[in-house]
């Protein structure tokens, strides 16, 4: 429509949400929505590419669809990442340094080690070769994504002077495995119940005092 949108450098003063099942449901109904616009928008994707150009449209996906998609996969990549922890956990436990995890000793069917990591040829198993590989990087995104997160919002809390919430901004690899449970169920409502809004209860820290 020719407008632009530009953000303002100022602070919107709200009330934080203080109920966990009450932040779910919200979170739920913000990405439940998210979809919604992200599904409507791509009926028909070449007009929408022309609507709003190809930056615009880059930032659209990126922004509305894949950013919902990475809330709902952020759990499983926890799962994975964690799975790939413990069993190289279990492999030093055995007496197996780092780079022979890596490698893949022979007798890794044996239990005594993670999947190799990298693939000889026909002597390895290829699915499981490649599946190791796979939680590999995943872990390693998953650490790195995490650190990268928590870093952003401790300077945040710097530039600001919030010291006091620096505390919180460590905490921030539990707040995305919450999101995704909120992106969980919204999700799944956008099948079962695509019409119905979960409603945010406001008011409760005021009631609480």
């Amino acid at each position: 429509m020719g407008f632009r949108t530009e953000m303002v450098d100022s602070t919107t003063w709200e009330e934080a949400n203080p109920n966990l099942w009450n932040w779910i449901r919200q979170r739920s109904r913000w990405v439940k929505g998210f979809f919604q616009t992200h599904l409507t928008h791509m009926r028909h994707p070449m007009r929408t590419l022309r609507h709003l150009g190809l930056w615009g449209f880059s930032s659209f996906v990126v922004s509305v669809g894949a950013s919902s998609l990475m809330m709902v996969l952020n759990v499983i990549i926890w799962i994975m990442g964690g799975t790939y922890f413990y069993l190289v956990c279990k492999a030093m436990n055995r007496g197996y340094d780092l780079w022979e995890i890596i490698k893949g000793p022979r007798d890794w069917l044996s239990g005594s080690a993670v999947w190799p990591m990298i693939y000889y040829g026909p002597k390895q198993d290829v699915v499981w070769s490649s599946l190791s590989i796979a939680f590999f990087f995943v872990a390693c995104i998953l650490l790195a994504a995490n650190l990268l997160f928590v870093l952003i919002h401790c300077l945040a809390c710097l530039k600001r002077k919030f010291y006091y919430l620096l505390p919180c901004a460590i905490l921030m690899p539990f707040y995305w495995i919450l999101i995704s449970i909120g992106a969980w169920k919204g999700f799944i409502q956008l099948f079962t119940n695509p019409f119905y809004w979960e409603k945010t209860h406001h008011g409760l820290t005021t009631d609480e005092e």
